[in-house]
């Protein structure tokens, strides 16, 4: 059988044997056209183009000193998130666990921008986290950017504990069932054995606190009308009565009371907003953008 010719612009990937995704063995150049990427209207194409060079007659335009592996919408994948690092070129997998890799010389020269989204969809939100401290312990030059939502768990955990208030007391139940994933890594790892629960209140209390009061509905189109238009604010009344729901039936398959999303709610904040927590650093380390040479 006649082997394929190796892709001439794909780094060199070591240890693919460790990884189940396949990684990609061709590449294309990134073209400017219609159906290709930007579209390319003669009015604001040229206008842009003026203001480009204008730009570049005022100060020289400068590429990143080092190469960026830019990483971005991991959303809890961390098997996708190890493959994208191999695929890179920036790192050597050395066996099947999450902690089996070391930088190649080209990653230890190098920067690695994780664009956001770290968080919700995918199975193992606490596997993504490890493993970009792994890659900071490793030696890696890692910056971690805020994406909406990595923003809105920060938001909506927060709230928690807080005095009932019509502009916040939503956030929570918003993040809607796709929290529901984290909270159930949370309370598996983190709230184990008889005295998980001892000091947590009520379920009835434990709702309460959880959810949007039933006024919430009432006040809140009061609150928002000075900055959302009607249309918008009907459209959140009705995604939250759904949220509402959905959170429910999520948690209920999962396993969860609301006495076991209230404690693990409140683990959450000790492991990631209390200066001591475990995850401390991954709001304390996060940018809202990141600027290399004349790129943001």
């Amino acid at each position: 059988m006649q082997q394929k010719p190796r892709c001439q612009q794909c780094p060199e990937y070591q240890g693919i044997k460790w990884i189940q995704i396949k990684l990609p063995e061709e590449t294309i150049a990134w073209k400017i056209g219609k159906n290709a990427s930007m579209k390319k209207e003669g009015y604001h194409h040229n206008a842009y183009n003026k203001d480009l060079q204008q730009a570049l007659s005022k100060k020289p335009w400068k590429w990143p000193k080092r190469t960026v592996y830019f990483i971005s919408d991991i959303h809890a994948d961390n098997d996708a998130f190890m493959a994208s690092l191999v695929a890179s070129g920036g790192i050597r997998k050395l066996g099947p666990n999450d902690a089996d890799f070391e930088l190649t010389t080209k990653g230890r020269k190098s920067r690695f921008l994780i664009g956001g989204d770290c968080f919700e969809k995918g199975p193992g939100n606490l596997r993504v986290l490890r493993s970009i401290r792994n890659l900071q312990k490793k030696g890696a030059r890692v910056h971690i950017l805020a994406g909406n939502h990595d923003v809105r768990n920060m938001l909506g955990f927060r709230s928690i504990g807080m005095e009932h208030d019509t502009r916040t007391e939503h956030f929570f139940i918003r993040m809607g069932p796709k929290a529901v994933s984290f909270l159930k890594e949370i309370y598996d790892e983190y709230l184990q054995g008889e005295k998980a629960l001892r000091d947590i209140p009520s379920s009835y209390e434990c709702t309460r606190i959880l959810y949007p009061s039933k006024r919430w509905f009432t006040d809140f189109p009061l609150h928002a009308v000075w900055a959302m238009p009607d249309v918008l604010i009907e459209r959140e009344l009705q995604r939250m009565s759904q949220k509402i729901k959905l959170f429910r039936e999520e948690c209920k398959r999962v396993g969860l009371n609301p006495r076991m999303v209230y404690a693990a709610a409140k683990k959450w904040q000790s492991l990631f907003l209390h200066p001591g927590g475990k995850f401390a650093w991954f709001y304390k380390d996060m940018q809202l953008c990141y600027r290399e040479g004349s790129f943001l």
